[in-house]
């Protein structure tokens, strides 16, 4: 969650043993990519990604996203 004051905006900090994902999917002339960052109960930076998809949906992208941070937590997840 993230609370919107004007021109600051606060981030919610997850729970203890939990992580904060935010990932998005990007377009450039129809190549799509995605990127995040990951990051835990502090605000610490855990980890960052990106990645070239190819030629797909800006939804896709957003989905490799999610699947490409929870594989760098080690949970393994079924691909698409």
């Amino acid at each position: 969650m993230v609370i919107s004051t004007g021109l600051i905006e606060l981030m919610c900090m997850p729970d203890i043993g939990c992580f904060k994902v935010n990932a998005d999917g990007t377009s450039k002339k129809a190549k799509l990519a995605t990127r995040g960052i990951i990051r835990d109960k502090s605000g610490q930076l855990v980890s960052g990604f990106s990645a070239h998809i190819g030629y797909t949906s800006a939804t896709v992208a957003e989905l490799w996203g999610v699947i490409i941070a929870l594989n760098q937590l080690g949970i393994q997840v079924v691909r698409m």
